[in-house]
């Protein structure tokens, strides 16, 4: 008994460690029209920083220039931190950041 509480303890520490010193990964949601956030497009990759997923964003915005202009509001767009996207929209993230 004594070595199975050991053995649960070892494994949820080592789960902890790996959880806190995992690093961070950010994934790009752009809006091509800011007064119509149903439409978007989710970036292919992922980005190590957060400044990395805003460069992206800078690029579609480029992309998209001419659908973006087209709308009073502009474009939007949101970096989320550790999503999970396997259940598909709408994705769960940590936090979205801009």
């Amino acid at each position: 008994m004594k070595n199975t509480v050991i053995i649960v303890v070892v494994g949820v520490v080592i789960y902890a460690g790996y959880s806190f010193l995992k690093p961070d990964v950010y994934v790009g949601f752009f809006y091509p029209n800011a007064s119509n956030l149903t439409v978007d497009v989710t970036s292919d990759e992922t980005f190590e920083s957060l400044s990395d997923c805003r460069v992206w964003a800078e690029t579609m915005a480029l992309e998209y220039v001419e659908e973006v202009l087209s709308h009073e509001n502009g474009y939007d767009y949101e970096c989320g931190k550790n999503c999970d996207l396997s259940g598909g929209k709408p994705y769960v993230c940590e936090e979205t950041l801009q």
